[in-house]
Formats: structure tokens, sequence, C-alpha cells
């Protein structure tokens, strides 16, 4: 007959706080995968660590005006705040995206002149539709910062003629009544449908409810920044998710210039000692004379027992660069553009602000993606129709065309560098030079070369020969 372990019942732990460990920690040894670390109860780091499941109704829409107030104070007072919005608004926006049209090919020498003749009627309804005149470059310059600083913004389209005016998303809100979300109306498929528009002071007015955009009777596009849950309607902030680190690095830069300004004003104090009266010295009758004032090169005779003592400072401190820098390099990051860029302090050698031009530029590029298929392209397409009849042209000609909004390049850091790789990309057939163009200069291959065969026949008209077979050797490249 087998005897029982005894070595296993007596290392049993007794008693009710022992058998609670016990179990806890027969918990922690079978856990495994994720139970043993992300999804674990028993380490120490997830203590406190608690995170609940919420809808997006609950996580977003509660919060949104929260954070597009506290987004739109640190625009207001942060500098890093400020140059991130204003890096992310120049290199998106810029100068303006310009409509680049390109028809088949197969249409000869017609194509050209159609291309710039839609082209040039997109231009011509554009350059004064907003309320006041504005062009829609100028529209869209202030619609993507308001998408920035507070999450989306609304374009309110009309048609013959064409016609736009901004909403603020602050006017964009739920009505007393209504099956709204935070001023979004949606189907049963979660399709949005309708927009409640108030003007005003919130909730002093009776809401306008405006459709959603189409092709025929115009109504509201919505630009937003990117949806971070399924069945979000409205956007948030660029930089939602660093809004406390932005805040607590305000504070820290303010609170070590206020320390550094303190300092520099204490330059020296004066010690009574037992004998001592105060800061100046004592008459005969012990009244306080006049305090002694710091002066170029002044002598000051002091009373027996007083001495000078100095103040030392650490301020300002030595690691205060650092310590901003790290900060502002996860800020940054968190928003999706390197820090030289925001900075624009470019200390290394060619190699690192290239790549982190080039990183930034991707960014800009996704940005645009936003605007051109949430705003231009709706209002562009509306507007077709019209322009092909105005151009002569049937809605079959139009197969195999396509439609571009072309925005300002990418800075060129080392031209004779970029020119070369441009050459052996080309001489590769890697490339092309529609790519090439557009990469360097932001601008239409066609259009370029158009204009540069307008430029060499009037060379040849001036029997300029010399500089006329130098560019064509040069567009043989």
């Amino acid at each position: 007959m087998a005897k029982p372990n005894k070595t296993a019942s007596a290392s049993k732990p007794s008693g009710f706080a022992k058998s609670t460990a016990y179990r806890l920690n027969q918990a922690f040894m079978s856990a495994s995968g994720y139970l043993a670390h992300g999804a674990s109860y028993t380490r120490g780091v997830f203590a406190r660590y608690l995170a609940e499941s919420t809808s997006v109704e609950q996580s977003l829409d509660k919060s949104t005006e929260l954070l597009r107030n506290r987004s739109r104070e640190l625009d207001q007072s942060s500098a890093l705040n400020r140059a991130y919005n204003i890096t992310m608004l120049d290199g998106v926006v810029g100068r303006g995206l310009y409509l680049d049209v390109a028809l088949s090919p197969l249409l000869g020498r017609a194509d050209a002149e159609k291309e710039a003749m839609i082209e040039a009627m997109w231009e011509a309804d554009t350059e004064a539709c907003g309320p006041n005149g504005e062009s829609l470059r100028e529209l869209t310059r202030l619609a993507y910062y308001e998408k920035i600083v507070a999450g989306d913004c609304f374009f309110d389209v009309t048609f013959s003629p064409l016609r736009i005016s901004l909403i603020a998303p602050e006017n964009v809100a739920s009505p007393l009544s209504g099956d709204f979300r935070v001023g979004v109306k949606v189907d049963d498929f979660g399709r949005v449908t309708h927009y409640a528009c108030q003007y005003g002071d919130k909730y002093s007015q009776e809401s306008i409810i405006r459709k959603k955009f189409n092709q025929q009777t115009g109504g509201l596009l919505h630009l937003h920044n990117e949806f971070e849950r399924i069945g979000q309607v409205r956007g948030v902030p660029k930089l939602s998710s660093v809004i406390e680190e932005c805040l607590q690095l305000r504070r820290y830069g303010l609170s070590e210039i206020n320390s550094a300004v303190i300092s520099a004003r204490l330059a020296w104090a004066v010690s009574a000692g037992d004998s001592g009266t105060g800061w100046g010295p004592a008459d005969d009758e012990g009244v306080k004379k006049k305090p002694i004032e710091v002066a170029d090169g002044n002598v000051v005779e002091l009373e027996q027992g007083q001495t000078i003592q100095l103040l030392e400072s650490n301020r300002p401190n030595p690691n205060l660069g650092t310590t901003i820098a790290t900060i502002a390099r996860q800020i940054c990051a968190a928003g999706g553009l390197p820090i030289e860029v925001v900075t624009k302090a470019y200390d290394s050698s060619y190699t690192a602000p290239r790549l982190a031009i080039l990183d930034a530029q991707r960014m800009y590029e996704n940005e645009r993606l936003s605007i051109i298929t949430s705003i231009y392209k709706p209002i562009f397409l509306a507007l077709l129709p019209e322009y092909l009849a105005r151009a002569g042209m049937s809605q079959d000609a139009m197969t195999g065309a396509s439609f571009a909004w072309v925005g300002d390049s990418a800075p060129i850091v080392d031209p004779v560098r970029e020119m070369q790789a441009t050459k052996m990309r080309l001489e590769l057939l890697i490339t092309t030079r529609e790519y090439e163009t557009r990469l360097l200069t932001g601008m239409n291959s066609h259009a370029v070369t158009r204009a540069r065969a307008l430029e060499l026949e009037e060379e040849r008209r001036l029997k300029l020969t010399e500089q006329y077979e130098g560019d064509m050797k040069d567009d043989q490249l």
C-alpha cells in the first residue's frame, strides 16, 4: 500500500489569506500566452490598470467637444502645437491644389486642348466661390486648419452657380430632439443622411437640417481626420492622443523660464548679522536708510556685522533642451511628422534631413488624398457633365481619363544629387517623366512639355542655335 505524500500536504498553505495567495499563485503558474502577459491580472504593472470595453458613442461622441476646446486652447498657447499645425497646413495645402486632367492619349493633339479647357473651367468656377469672394484654395486652407485643430469642418455646397461656405464644427451639434449623434444622423446601415446645423448660441435657435451632399442638389461635405473606430461620425483633433503631453510640456517650459527670470533678477543679498537692521545701513536712531542699490562700478560701505551673500542658482536648467526635445519628438511622432520638419532644425548630414522630408511628404500626400476624395472630387464630378458639354465632348470620351489635384512638391535638399538620381531612374526605365516631373516640381509633365516646345520654337525663331541644340540634348536624356 502506497504511503501518503506527507511532503506535499505539509507544503500546502493553510488559512484564508494563505489559501487566497495559493490560488492566485496557481492561477499565475497555469496562465500562458496573453493571460501571462498583456491580459494578466497578477502582474504588478497591471494592478490598477483597468480597461473596459466601451462603444464608439461612449468613448468618442461624449469627448469630442472637450477635445476640440482643449486643442484650440493649446493651438493658441503652445509653440509646439502651433508649429505642428502650421507645418501640416503649409505642407498639405500650401499654395493650393491644382487640377491635372489626363484624357486618353488616343484622342491626339485635340486631347491637350480639351484638357486645358476643362482645367480652365474648373479654375474659373472655383476662383470666387466663397461667400465673400474667396477662392476654393483659400477656403481649403481655412477648412484644413479647422480639421487639424478641431477635428473636422463642413462644406455647404450649392450649384448654378457654384457657391461654397464653411460651417465650423461647433455649429454642427445635436438638437434638443431628434435622432442625431453629435449633430449627425445615420440610417439603419450606418450611412450618414443628414446634419443638424445651429447658428448663434448653443441651443438658442432651432437647428437647420441639411442633407448629405449629392451631385444634383448639393448639400454638406464632411472633411475630417481619420476615423479611429467603426461607426464613428465625427473627427477628433489631430493631436488628441497627446494632449496631456502637450500641456505638460508647455507647463514645464514656462516653469523653467520663470525660474530663470527670477534667478537672473536676484544677484546678491545683504546679511545683517546680529547688529544689522535690514537691507540698508541704519542711522543713529535705528531708522532704516535707503536700500542699497546696485550700479556699475559702485562702492558700498556696509555697517559692522553686515556681509554680502551671492545667490547661486542652477537655472536655466542645463537639461532643459534635452527634456523638451525628447517629449516633443514623441508628440510629433504621434502626429505623423518628424521633429526635424516641425522644428525646422536640420542639423545632420544630407541623408537624415532628406529622409525626414520624404517621410513628411508621404504624410502630406495621404492628407491631400482625404481633401480630394472628401471635397474636390464630389464637386468636380457634379460639374463634369457641364464641362463636357461646353468642351463638345461626350461621356464616352472620358473612358481611360484620370483626374488628379497636385500640390506643392517636397523641397530639394541637394539639387545635383536629385537630378542625378532622376536621370538614372529614367535611363533604367523604372519610372516615368510624369512621375519625376511631379515629384520634383509638382507640375504636369504634359504641360511642361508643351511649354518647352513653345520655348524651343521661340528660340529657333530668334536663331538661338546653340541654346536650342543644348536644350534638345537635355530633352533627349
